[in-house]
């Protein structure tokens, strides 16, 4: 089964949240358990942030989300979802293309992501 997970920083504190995307009243949210209370929190987050798991970890058994960058060979690569395709693309610096789907968890790494590493957006714009 498919586990369902998403990403986003919380507008407040910058700190990225894990857990549901929610959408209400035109906000931007992700749901998650507090872990003191046992209660579902819903924390405000930056839309611009969001992205979704996309069902593989890395070699480092790390999650790897929509926005984040990847080492897969000696190639730093941006994961996106292509919605011509419907399916998670990994896109090298002019526009070549790999799809995910064929590739072996044990050859990716996380670098970073697009958000938190100023220096990539360049790379990425």
């Amino acid at each position: 089964m498919r586990e369902y997970e998403f990403r986003g920083k919380e507008i407040e504190t910058g700190e990225w949240l894990y857990g549901y995307y929610v959408k209400e009243e035109g906000n931007n949210y992700i749901a998650h358990e507090n872990i003191e209370t046992h209660l579902t929190d819903y924390d405000l987050i930056d839309i611009n942030t969001l992205g979704q798991y996309i069902g593989i970890k890395d070699k480092h058994r790390k999650k790897i989300f929509e926005g984040d960058i990847v080492l897969i060979g000696n190639t730093e690569l941006k994961i996106c979802f292509d919605n011509s395709n419907l399916a998670y693309v990994a896109i090298r610096l002019y526009g070549s293309r790999c799809c995910l789907g064929i590739l072996k968890d044990e050859a990716i790494e996380v670098l970073g992501n697009i958000y938190d590493n100023s220096d990539s957006v360049l790379v990425w714009g």
